[in-house]
């Protein structure tokens, strides 16, 4: 615990820490799971960098194994779904379309959105992604899984990922979640695959692949 012999992380400083105590940590990225000890009053545990250091507590793990995919788009494998993908500590778009707005339900037949004049003009299979709905019966949304889309006679066959999520005429959906629907820089899709979660990402440069990071939440 001294500086010329410091503890490995910070979990390990915090392990026996008294009140009162300062627990001083060197500049790096701390990718832990904390829990900081109680004091008393007046006598709190501290956590401070070293002045002018730069020190960050990471929920997130680095994404790593990248292969390309198709041009452009690569993929790499984890054993969670992430619900966020990060680039430089910056939050990148899941992929949709439309990229912007939403798609009206003309009609909903037996878990079928149909909605002929948009879903007709989706060039590519996104059976396994999702449809994001916001009903007509006030400010609700939710996720749907796609099960198949007919880009034929414009149906979207779907199943609700929850109890309670009813579809109905006059809700607006868009689709989102597949590598299909990737076209632009940044845009990224996850999709599950046997055991694992493949993770689906076009980066505006090579060099973003090294810097993508997921949040990895082990609780609810």
């Amino acid at each position: 615990g001294s500086s010329a012999r410091p503890f490995r992380t910070i979990a390990e400083a915090l392990k026996v820490v008294k009140a009162g105590d300062t627990v001083i940590v060197r500049e790096g990225v701390y990718r832990e799971s904390l829990r900081m000890p109680g004091g008393q009053p007046g006598r709190p545990v501290s956590l401070r960098a070293i002045d002018g250091e730069r020190v960050v507590l990471s929920g997130a793990i680095p994404v790593t194994g990248w292969e390309e995919y198709r041009e452009n788009i690569y993929v790499a494998s984890l054993n969670f779904r992430p619900k966020n993908l990060l680039v430089n500590d910056r939050p990148q778009p899941v992929a949709r379309r439309p990229d912007e707005g939403w798609w009206p339900v003309q009609e909903v037949q037996d878990q079928t959105i149909i909605g002929s004049k948009n879903l007709i003009a989706v060039e590519n299979d996104l059976t396994g992604g999702e449809a994001y709905v916001w009903t007509s019966r006030g400010n609700v949304y939710f996720d749907v899984s796609v099960d198949s889309i007919d880009r034929v006679s414009g149906r979207l066959r779907v199943t609700p990922q929850r109890s309670g999520m009813i579809l109905s005429t006059g809700d607006r959906f868009y689709l989102k979640n597949h590598p299909n629907l990737i076209d632009s820089p940044g845009e990224w899709a996850v999709l599950k695959h046997e055991d694992k979660w493949r993770i689906y990402f076009q980066p505006a440069t090579f060099a973003d692949l090294e810097a993508v990071e997921v949040p990895r939440e082990t609780r609810p």
